[in-house]
């Protein structure tokens, strides 16, 4: 039976679980009225307007998830897609933000900033969830939205599941308060920092500055300005044995930090958008792939509306 909690009550452990920072479950939403959230563009520097006329845009941001599905389903990814014919859900494209999963059985539902996200918390896909005998426990936080409280999943936090903390840089996507709250509840540590751009904005989500796999991490040390911050965060990812790869925000803005690592049949792979696999360095390239096969994926189109291949990605634990 699926219970119901609030958040600030602890889950109750179970069941026996082996954690592993990646998956070979995810679930994607393929578009069918896909266009740049006008909602969103207050605080997504990342989102670009397109030259292209409406239906041409529809047409490609649906055929990009069909050959992203595709694609991973190549390498052994159990990919269970979801159609989505809404006109009011621009970026439902984008599942990550709104729930995550966990290996001790939890699903959260998170609050989200502008209204028409909050309306990509479909039914259907909450029900697929609560249907699979794993998720024991599902903990809705999304209430919070009434009071302002906003934490936008797996956009805004970074976990390390091998580890049992979670990163997070400070935005309007997040509430200090949700945080702590999220980490007593999960019984895992939160690790917050400041970000900004070179306009001294904070950056609107972490995961197109950052990315966790097994064994490494990917993070654009330019945008945190506080030394200390950074020292410490550089003290994180050594005492949880991960190879740092640095890069800059010129390749940040070209989604390199929106990456995600998964289980693939032959071992594990990275996914990543064309752009961000043209925008790394040869030496990059040649690290990441000490520990992974990287996949370049082309979504141009989506990428217009501010997020990457990364975001397009909601794992299941």
């Amino acid at each position: 039976m699926v219970t119901k909690q609030q958040c600030g009550l602890k889950c109750t452990q179970l069941q026996e679980y082996n954690r592993c920072q990646s998956t070979h479950q995810v679930i994607m939403v393929r578009p069918h009225q896909f266009q740049v959230n006008q909602q969103t563009l207050v605080d997504n520097a990342f989102q670009r307007d397109s030259q292209s006329d409406e239906k041409t845009i529809k047409n490609s941001a649906y055929m990009e998830v069909t050959q992203a599905v595709a694609i991973l389903r190549s390498h052994g990814i159990h990919v269970k897609l979801f159609e989505d014919t809404s006109l009011k859900t621009p970026d439902s494209v984008f599942p990550n933000n709104w729930f995550t999963t966990h290996h001790d059985g939890s699903l959260i539902l998170y609050p989200m900033l502008t209204q028409n996200r909050r309306l990509e918390r479909k039914g259907s896909i909450i029900q697929y969830l609560e249907n699979r005998p794993q998720y024991v426990s599902t903990i809705d936080l999304s209430y919070n939205e009434t009071e302002g409280r906003i934490l936008e999943g797996t956009g805004v936090m970074i976990f390390d599941h091998m580890n049992d903390c979670f990163y997070v840089a400070r935005s309007r996507r997040t509430s200090d308060t949700l945080i702590e709250k999220l980490a007593t509840t999960l019984g895992i540590s939160p690790i917050a920092f400041d970000s900004e751009d070179e306009y001294g904005t904070p950056i609107y989500h972490t995961n197109v500055i950052m990315a966790l796999g097994t064994n490494f991490v990917v993070i654009c040390l330019d945008v945190i300005k506080d030394a200390t911050t950074r020292a410490r965060l550089l003290d994180s990812f050594k005492n949880t044995n991960k190879e740092v790869i640095n890069i800059s925000w010129q390749q940040a803005k070209r989604f390199c930090g929106n990456v995600l690592e998964l289980q693939g049949k032959r071992g594990k792979i990275l996914a990543l958008s064309t752009t961000a696999y043209s925008a790394l360095s040869e030496m990059q390239k040649h690290r990441l792939s000490q520990h992974v096969f990287l996949q370049p994926i082309h979504i141009p189109t989506i990428e217009q509306a501010g997020g990457s291949i990364r975001c397009m990605i909601a794992e299941l634990f």
